[in-house]
């Protein structure tokens, strides 16, 4: 299956922490898997960055807030 399909079928989960100014975390997919290179963006800012191997990302130097973050 490509990527984009399964991200629309199965659920994923994403781990958020804040810290500093980062918001960082993993994104899995509904067997607890990592899901690398999946497309990660803070909706609001229309920032984007792409996970790694293990499933993380991470966006430095983020204001305090509440955002809505995207996965494709």
């Amino acid at each position: 299956m490509k990527m984009g399909r399964i991200l629309t079928i199965v659920l994923f989960h994403v781990a958020l922490f804040c810290s500093a100014g980062n918001v960082k975390g993993v994104i899995t997919n509904s067997e607890g898997k990592p899901m690398p290179y999946a497309t990660v963006s803070i909706l609001d800012k229309k920032i984007t960055t792409t996970t790694n191997l293990s499933g993380e990302f991470c966006f430095a130097n983020i204001p305090s807030g509440q955002y809505r973050l995207g996965v494709s």
